[in-house]
């Protein structure tokens, strides 16, 4: 697992087709991993994990997409890559977090989407808007906030 670059925009693009049977734009991919923190995954030279987002404000990272292959779903690769990313924006200043689950999506599946939003409740992330096919979902990074203290909204 290592930090994303722009040079590997194609092989996510190429992931994303393969897995989940849909178009991906690589110079969107690219200019997204140009200005935020993500996180690539490799097993030997296949790339079969990512994450990546853009700044949303300031203070606040608009995660965009992240895919485990399915040859490497349920043995961890998600939580830690989860887990990297969310330190690495804490390093780079990011306060919260934001992103957003649909079964609007192509090639989506009610049960992908229902596995999916389970996976990011676990994680910490809140459901902050639910709009019947959607949900946007906000996770905590600021200060006091780390995966292994349970914080995952502001202090009141």
């Amino acid at each position: 697992m290592r930090p994303g670059v722009p040079g590997d925009a194609a092989r996510i693009a190429e992931l994303i087709v393969r897995e989940n049977h849909r178009p991906a734009d690589r110079d969107a991919i690219a200019t997204s991993l140009a200005t935020a923190p993500s996180i690539v995954a490799f097993d030997g030279e296949e790339m079969v994990a990512f994450f990546y987002g853009r700044p949303f404000a300031p203070d606040i990272v608009e995660m965009q997409n992240m895919l485990i292959a399915a040859s490497h779903r349920r043995r961890g690769l998600g939580l830690a890559v989860v887990a990297r990313i969310e330190e690495d924006l804490r390093q780079a200043g990011y306060r919260a977090a934001i992103g957003a689950n649909s079964i609007l999506h192509r090639g989506t599946t009610p049960e992908r989407c229902m596995t999916a939003r389970a996976f990011w409740v676990r994680m910490g992330w809140r459901i902050m808007l639910a709009t019947g096919g959607s949900v946007v979902l906000v996770r905590w990074l600021g200060p006091g906030a780390h995966p292994e203290d349970g914080i995952t909204a502001p202090p009141s």
